[in-house]
């Protein structure tokens, strides 16, 4: 179980409720790579083919993983 970020109470008069906060991000995602469509490569920050080092259009590049 998450640890809390805070633990404290609400009262009303002789009525005491626990208030427990937990934090509420769920951080159950992945990164996505640029590959080249052609023949699903990595591309780097340049827009480049990392293996034949031609320059790519926007058009070619597809995301992967």
């Amino acid at each position: 179980m998450p640890h809390s970020l805070w633990n404290g109470a609400i009262s009303f008069g002789l009525v005491h409720i626990p208030v427990v906060l937990h934090s509420a991000e769920n951080r159950n995602s992945f990164d996505l790579t640029m590959l080249d469509r052609r023949n699903m490569k990595p591309v780097g920050f340049k827009r480049y083919n990392k293996e034949t080092g031609n320059e790519l259009v926007w058009y070619n590049i597809v995301k992967g993983y």
